[in-house]
């Protein structure tokens, strides 16, 4: 418990955690004009031993808060760390009347009372060393329990009165009430916490038919727009690749010299050739050579031949422009 409250930079070169082995004295900087000296580093284990016996009740048993009262002078006048003795020695009394019954929880601060009359608390101290006037300190001990116990009884009650009317207006926010009591459950318990704790304290909650608070309107309208604009983009590019198939198609099976009725062609503009269809090749050939044909083109062909010439797309093409006729007799 010491090493803890030492466990800062100041707390370093003060031993944390162990017995001095060296003398402490209070009120100046040489111990013979100190206000307190303590005893020698040598007494400390043997005066600690015989403490730790009295706190157990050894060899009898004494009044819970008169047996505080006393171990709490003796710790304070043993001095036995190098620093943190007071904080340490007010702390035992706490844990003490926890220890034989008298609370069940920690939830006494008597160093409050000792900090607002300090004077006297330190005068009180000094007169049991110098002349053993224990009967004024056992009725400023008594004193400062009973205000100490009138004080942390009001902080509970405006505690209790506080965590009611928090979860009545919890109560009244709708989905979001389920999980924000589960929140406010768990500050109740551990009112200095972080975020992971609190998602591990609220986990179960979420578990057992208690609703997560939902995402906002505002969320969910975002989150719409978005799925919106993803599907308008597949739609564009469906649209965009079928476009251009249907152009291909067209300046491929549309020869404006290979039909006979006036350079036009018998299908309509963006109609494939069948299978069965050949296109007649308009070069001029030898005599006594028949014309080549090439077989006629399939959407497939036209759809390989399309990705194998185009470059990637890094834009959207622009609206293909009906290229000029050529003259048969070109």
């Amino acid at each position: 418990m010491h090493r803890a409250l030492l466990a800062h930079p100041r707390g370093r070169g003060k031993a944390p955690g162990e017995i001095r082995r060296t003398q402490v004295w209070l009120g100046d900087t040489r111990p013979r004009n100190a206000m307190f000296v303590s005893p020698p580093a040598s007494e400390v284990p043997r005066s600690m031993t015989d403490l730790e016996r009295f706190i157990n009740d050894e060899p009898e048993a004494t009044s819970p808060l008169i047996k505080a009262a006393l171990a709490h002078v003796q710790f304070e006048t043993i001095h036995p760390f190098l620093d943190g003795n007071g904080r340490i020695g007010r702390l035992l009394i706490v844990l003490q009347l926890v220890a034989d019954g008298v609370l069940r929880e920690p939830i006494l601060y008597p160093s409050l009372y000792f900090k607002t009359h300090r004077s006297l608390y330190y005068e009180l101290l000094d007169e049991v060393r110098r002349h053993g006037d224990w009967e004024r300190w056992l009725e400023f001990f008594a004193e400062g329990i009973e205000v100490s116990a009138s004080q942390a009884l009001a902080t509970a009650n405006t505690l209790l009165a506080m965590v009611t009317r928090d979860r009545d207006r919890i109560a009244t926010l709708g989905r979001a009430a389920p999980s924000a009591l589960a929140v406010h459950q768990a500050l109740q318990q551990h009112p200095i916490t972080t975020s992971a704790s609190l998602v591990d304290a609220t986990a179960p909650h979420a578990g057992h038919g208690q609703q997560v608070a939902r995402p906002s309107a505002q969320a969910r309208h975002r989150q719409r727009a978005h799925e919106a604009t993803a599907r308008s983009r597949i739609q564009l590019s469906e649209v965009r690749e079928g476009a251009v198939d249907g152009y291909l198609a067209a300046v491929v099976t549309t020869s404006p010299c290979s039909s006979a009725n006036g350079g036009r062609s018998s299908k309509p503009p963006g109609a494939f050739a069948s299978s069965t269809e050949a296109v007649t090749d308009p070069t001029p050939t030898a005599p006594g050579t028949s014309a080549r044909t090439t077989p006629a083109a399939t959407p497939a062909t036209v759809r390989t031949a399309r990705q194998a010439s185009l470059p990637p797309r890094t834009a959207p093409p622009r609206p293909p422009r009906r290229a000029p006729r050529p003259s048969c007799g070109a």
